[in-house]
């Protein structure tokens, strides 16, 4: 990764599409927040009222919950973090403003992180025309200063995929296993940034067994990964235990949002506002009423009958409620699961908060266009690049299945698109500029024997 962004950062191009990506997402910035209301805390969208809600929490040293204890695992903590110091700026709307700021720049580095993706598939050209592409492209530019996970989860998954790359082709013992616990502490990183993130290393590791003839090595190197993730996330299991005295590994949203997906009536969209929670919280209250008073005056048996705390029990009841009408109907899990798909790769966006044609238009017509760009590409690469386009589009064939399973949108295939806009990128400086044979050929993951000499 090292000689790739030397190689980027002596070229003047690149610093200046890198300003460009910055001035636009400032702009968008502008746009988006000058349209919001005082009514709605200039948030506009009520998953970033919660962020900020815990941001402010962090920052004022209260507890990390989202309006009562029975919210204290709802959600993963990055993405507040991150937020925290902004929550501090008296005014609302001038705190809230830095915040998309700070958007802007990861989105910016997002910017040069694809480039560099684009530069290991085919070179300085591709990487030019791909930081083009990801400065311009719309939804890039909205999940950049929009107040949602993925204003940070983007770039951390970038660099997840970049490092990753370097693990899979380092030879020397001691540089995989340094380069394999990194991007698992990455990977973890962005698992308690965007907890849906936590299936793609297990994914990628039993797809990757084809890619090498050293398997071994190879499940050694996942091991150290996996290693890396844990310590990233370790803190989190740990308060989560000192909390609930159970080991969450992400948050209690899994099982409401596996409810959301398998419900009668589910259409493969979410219930707006999660209202069936309310059902489920209140059954969940008279079966906790029952077991008390089955328990009253035995304080000794009634001890422990309640497992976990209210906010753990709701997610196992809705958890188990979603499984059960699974098996009941299971001839409606395809019919969602394809309905799920549609909406996630739906060429129209659907409604949510961008109601303005002209930008639906623009959303749509520039994915269109980047896919098309990917596919072209990657038949162009396939034979060279084999193993850096399985990279590239590992997100995209993960957040399918996985929305596949859970409720589908535009929004998620999002991070997915960012990530082939490096593969678009090659197609783009194939047709305008000539062809950049800096690149060698990395089809197949080829583990070296370790070298012992190096440790």
């Amino acid at each position: 990764m090292t000689s790739a962004a030397n190689t980027l950062n002596k070229n003047r191009w690149m610093l200046l599409l890198l300003l460009l990506a910055f001035v636009l997402r400032v702009g968008a910035a502008v746009y988006w927040h000058r349209s919001a209301l005082p009514e709605n805390g200039f948030l506009r969208l009520g998953d970033s009222d919660g962020y900020w809600v815990l941001a402010s929490h962090i920052a004022q040293g209260e507890p990390y919950q989202y309006g009562s204890e029975n919210a204290s695992v709802f959600r993963a903590p990055m993405m507040p973090l991150l937020l925290s110091p902004m929550t501090l700026i008296e005014d609302r709307s001038t705190a809230i403003f830095c915040a998309r700021i700070v958007g802007a720049l990861l989105g910016t580095l997002s910017v040069y992180l694809v480039s560099l993706l684009a530069f290991r598939l085919a070179g300085r050209q591709a990487a030019l025309a791909a930081a083009l592409l990801a400065s311009l492209y719309p939804s890039a530019i909205g999940v950049s200063i929009i107040i949602l996970s993925e204003m940070l989860f983007v770039p951390l998954m970038l660099t997840f995929l970049l490092l990753w790359s370097d693990t899979l082709q380092a030879i020397p013992l001691k540089q995989r296993v340094r380069l394999a616990l990194l991007t698992g502490i990455v990977g973890g990183l962005a698992i308690l940034t965007r907890p849906s993130w936590l299936l793609f290393t297990p994914m990628v590791a039993v797809l990757g067994l084809g890619l090498t003839r050293r398997r071994l090595i190879y499940v050694q190197t996942i091991l150290w990964m996996g290693l890396g993730i844990s310590i990233a996330m370790m803190p989190w299991w740990v308060r989560n235990y000192n909390v609930t005295g159970k080991f969450v590994l992400t948050t209690l949203q899994v099982g409401p949002s596996l409810y959301d997906s398998f419900h009668p009536g589910a259409s493969g969209r979410s219930d707006e506002g999660m209202n069936f929670m309310r059902r489920i919280e209140a059954e969940q209250t008279e079966a906790d009423q029952a077991s008390a008073q089955v328990g009253e005056g035995k304080s000794q048996a009634l001890e422990g009958t309640l497992d976990g705390t209210f906010e753990w029990r709701i997610n196992r009841r809705a958890q188990q409620q979603a499984i059960d009408w699974c098996l009941e109907n299971p001839l409606e899990i395809p019919r969602l699961a394809f309905a799920k798909l549609k909406k996630t790769w739906s060429v129209w966006p659907d409604g949510g908060d961008v109601g303005s044609p002209l930008i639906r238009a623009a959303v749509s017509l520039s994915m269109l266009a980047v896919m098309l760009l990917a596919f072209f590409g990657s038949w162009k690469l396939f034979r060279t690049q084999t193993l850096m386009l399985a990279i590239c589009w590992s997100p995209c064939l993960y957040f399918t299945l996985l929305h596949m399973v859970f409720v589908g949108s535009v929004r998620y295939r999002e991070p997915a698109v960012i990530v082939l806009l490096a593969v678009a990128g090659c197609s783009l400086a194939r047709w305008f500029f000539p062809q950049d044979s800096s690149v060698q050929d990395s089809s197949r993951v080829e583990f070296a024997k370790p070298d012992r000499s190096t440790g």
